[in-house]
């Protein structure tokens, strides 16, 4: 994980210079703070690719699954992120009883 994350910080412009400085300096910031600059990221994509007149039906759709598929990602690592909270939306009476 800590090479990809390099690779982030280096070879793309999708986080800023302060979380590539961290990631370079052998941070990890959390998974978390990452997905929210990854999602405005393809989301840029895809408006500048909506928005081009001289953009093909093909560059239109892959942003436009580039888009969902990032939203997609970004909701489930947000699932699998979270603190399971007492009484939550993914707890049963059967966990509550026993808590």
């Amino acid at each position: 994980m800590t090479q990809t994350l390099i690779q982030l910080a280096t070879n793309t412009n999708l986080l800023p210079e302060a979380e590539s400085k961290a990631i370079l300096s052998g941070g990890t910031p959390p998974l978390a703070d990452l997905i929210q600059h990854l999602l405005i990221g393809s989301m840029d994509a895809h408006a500048g690719t909506a928005g081009d007149r001289n953009a093909s039906w093909i560059q239109r759709r892959i942003a436009r699954q580039l888009l969902g598929l990032t939203f997609m990602t970004a909701l489930l690592f947000e699932k699998t992120l979270e603190p399971e909270t007492k009484g939550g939306p993914g707890t049963t009476a059967a966990q509550e009883k026993t808590t």
